[in-house]
């Protein structure tokens, strides 16, 4: 085989192997979000059916402190949405960057799974 007959085969296995591991961690999201649905089948509906007047509602009866806490991780999530559904189509540092994002959003949502832990204990 030539030297072009090699990369182009180099290239092939690489993207196969891209292929096989992006397909690897998709499946484990959703086998993830199968078993969350399973355990929690309610809440998970009520995820689904979110709408601005349950945010209206928790915000209304959620202490200062909890409820400002919700919104700021909200609108974060609203501006991140979109670049999540275009994904693939960020360059690789966009990638990583949402990644990042997307990181930080998890550290405020368990510092607000905290918050409400407390609160509940009162």
């Amino acid at each position: 085989m030539d030297q072009e007959g090699k990369e182009e085969y180099t290239e092939f296995l690489n993207l196969i192997m891209i292929f096989i591991s992006m397909l690897s961690e998709n499946g484990k999201l959703i086998t993830k979000m199968g078993e969350i649905e399973k355990r929690f089948p309610n809440e998970f509906k009520m995820m689904k059916e979110f709408s601005p007047e349950k945010l209206d509602a928790f915000v209304e009866k959620a202490p200062p402190e909890i409820a400002g806490l919700f919104l700021k991780i909200m609108l974060r999530a609203a501006a991140i949405g979109p670049k999540t559904n275009r994904a693939m189509e960020l360059p690789a540092e966009g990638k990583l960057e949402l990644g990042k994002q997307i990181n930080e959003l998890v550290k405020d949502l368990e510092i607000l799974l905290k918050k409400v832990e407390e609160e509940s204990k009162k």
